[in-house]
């Protein structure tokens, strides 16, 4: 079997585009702001306190493209690299919300979206975490919060991704990142 590298080429460019899109605003500002506000979401942190490299990521229950960026991470956190605040959302299916609220809710919010992940089914698209059928107040309202904040900036799709590069820069990223460039990736994150 013979290959056309040129045909190759253009076939991984669009499937890195299409995984991982880095957004481009129109000025610095905007980013600041957009950083700023992720700060004061709701979220929960995952990975050693101080890793070297850490970010923001707006996720959602279930969400293949999230599972799969949570898959290529996994290490990096488990290596104690990497620390990230998750930004829980739900808009994808009616068991969204339960699955979002069973994570918060969790003692450990990290090792229920561990949970989440480790049983999450591909083929239907749906998190491993059994949605709760009963939901706090505060919480739904924490997670109405964050998806407001998806909304008032223009995302509609996740993992977004949000951090301070090495040199200060802020970066906003939506899309999974394919696993052949996620260690130039996590060498560019700075610390919030």
């Amino acid at each position: 079997m013979t290959f056309d590298t040129k045909k190759l080429a253009y076939l991984s460019v669009f499937v890195v585009s299409l995984f991982f899109t880095v957004i481009t605003l129109a000025n610095s500002q905007s980013k600041i702001q957009i950083f700023n506000v992720a700060q004061n979401t709701f979220w929960f942190e995952q990975g050693n306190p101080n890793a070297l490299h850490q970010i923001y990521v707006v996720a959602e229950p279930n969400c293949s493209a999230c599972h799969y960026f949570y898959n290529s991470v996994k290490p990096f956190i488990a290596q104690g690299q990497l620390k990230i605040r998750w930004i829980m959302v739900a808009f994808m299916k009616p068991s969204s919300l339960g699955k979002a609220a069973a994570i918060l809710m969790s003692e450990n919010p990290a090792a229920a979206l561990e949970e989440n992940e480790s049983a999450f089914n591909n083929m239907m698209e749906i998190g491993g975490i059994n949605a709760i059928p009963s939901i706090l107040s505060d919480i739904k309202g924490r997670l109405n919060a964050n998806l407001n904040f998806m909304k008032t900036f223009g995302f509609h799709v996740t993992p977004i991704i949000l951090f301070k590069s090495t040199t200060g820069k802020i970066e906003i990223m939506r899309g999974a990142l394919p696993q052949n460039i996620i260690y130039r990736f996590i060498n560019v994150i700075g610390k919030y």
